[in-house]
């Protein structure tokens, strides 16, 4: 049985989230969202800069809404 929010994305989010993850520095190893919050888990073993690609991806989920 399939739970609420599974299978809800389209192909293009699934394919925009996928692009995401691929660009998420070494050190982030998971992605949680709701409704509420998006969070990405990160072993903060980077430096600035990977703090901002952090940022900078999850911007765009923030602005597409999904």
């Amino acid at each position: 049985m399939l739970g609420e929010g599974e299978r809800k994305l389209s192909e293009s989010q699934l394919e925009q989230l996928s692009v995401l993850i691929s660009d998420l520095p070494e050190g982030a190893v998971a992605i949680e969202s709701d409704p509420v919050h998006l969070s990405v888990f990160w072993d903060e073993r980077g430096d600035l800069n990977d703090l901002d690609r952090i940022q900078d991806a999850m911007q765009s989920v923030i602005e597409e809404k999904f």
